[in-house]
């Protein structure tokens, strides 16, 4: 077997293999059920409203309602993050590809090497597109179709929809992504040891003249992983931050009532897209270097300062305040 099917076939097990797996089990879990049901032949009995929740006492009926209902949702967000993250996390620690390179003799510094690159790489790409997805996800109920004039409907204020729905969509999917971090670095260490602390202080392998390996490894010994961590959680914020701009964007011309929609948000979305793939292959050709403020950690080296961690977060607190204004007064 080669070295690239093995890598494939890697890929697929830690991807896409449990999804498979829990799929099934919930399919035959729900055909029991209604064989289940079908037996007992029962009345329709309807179960007592449960007492609320510390955390639920002070909404109103209809708000927890709500408030659970959403939670129920989005209750496979959180363990569906965390396996996508483990899973693209520890794909350099369950490779056998990782271990053999014909220039590097250390083993575990190129296994490091890569466990880093491949979490700079997921900041520039994965974190951009959860942050999309994390907006179409909010904005999509409350903006398009007949889910949001549903919604509108219903005795809940529009701002109590986005920011609970924001809220709790945001936090399972950070909270999944960094669990997902933290268990792929605890199973590196459980395997390999804190290999991130005796790293050599020169390349550990063959150097041909400007080749640029030296300043290669000279940057890996720059970078930060706590700061690569941290900018995962506010990249994806400032991508959420400006999709729901571009989501929550007027659907018609302003004055002009009645007429047919445009097509703003769409082609907003498709070109922000579009622009992800061209800034993804301009910055891998190593012609453009987003700016340090913005806290994008997506390439090894000197990391950007701390401090700089609150512009991003601050910039995506006005774009979601800016998104909430537009979501109230456009039309569905």
């Amino acid at each position: 077997m080669s070295g690239q099917l093995q890598s494939l076939l890697v890929s697929i097990c830690l991807l896409v293999g449990p999804i498979v797996v829990f799929g099934v089990y919930k399919v035959r879990r729900n055909l029991r059920g209604i064989r289940q049901a079908e037996r007992d032949a029962l009345g329709y009995v309807p179960k007592p409203e449960p007492k609320p929740g510390i955390l639920l006492r002070g909404f109103s009926a209809p708000e927890r309602k709500y408030l659970l209902q959403l939670l129920r949702t989005t209750r496979y967000a959180f363990p569906l993050m965390s396996w996508l993250t483990l899973g693209i996390f520890s794909l350099p620690i369950l490779d056998p590809r990782f271990f053999n390179h014909n220039t590097w003799n250390d083993p575990l510094a190129f296994l490091w090497f890569r466990t880093l690159l491949g979490a700079a790489t997921f900041v520039g790409i994965s974190c951009f597109i959860f942050g999309m997805i994390t907006a179409a996800a909010v904005l999509a109920t409350l903006r398009f179709g007949t889910a949001a004039q549903f919604f509108r409907t219903r005795p809940l204020g529009i701002g109590f929809l986005y920011w609970t729905s924001l809220i709790v969509v945001l936090g399972s999917e950070l909270a999944g992504m960094l669990t997902g971090v933290g268990v792929a670095m605890l199973l590196l260490a459980a395997i390999h040891g804190p290999i991130w602390l005796h790293l050599p202080t020169a390349f550990p392998g063959v150097v041909t003249p400007n080749d640029g390996r030296l300043e290669l490894y000279a940057s890996l010994l720059a970078t930060s992983p706590p700061r690569i961590f941290l900018s995962i959680c506010t990249t994806t914020v400032l991508s959420l931050g400006v999709s729901a701009v571009l989501l929550a964007a007027p659907y018609s011309w302003p004055g002009r009532q009645g007429s047919r929609p445009n097509v703003l948000p769409a082609l907003a979305m498709a070109f922000g897209m579009c622009s992800l793939i061209v800034l993804r292959a301009v910055l891998d050709l190593n012609d453009v270097h987003l700016p340090t403020w913005l806290f994008v950690y997506s390439r090894l080296g000197p990391p950007p300062p701390y401090a700089f961690a609150l512009i991003p977060v601050a910039i995506s607190a006005c774009l979601l305040i800016l998104a909430r204004y537009l979501i109230g007064k456009s039309e569905v």
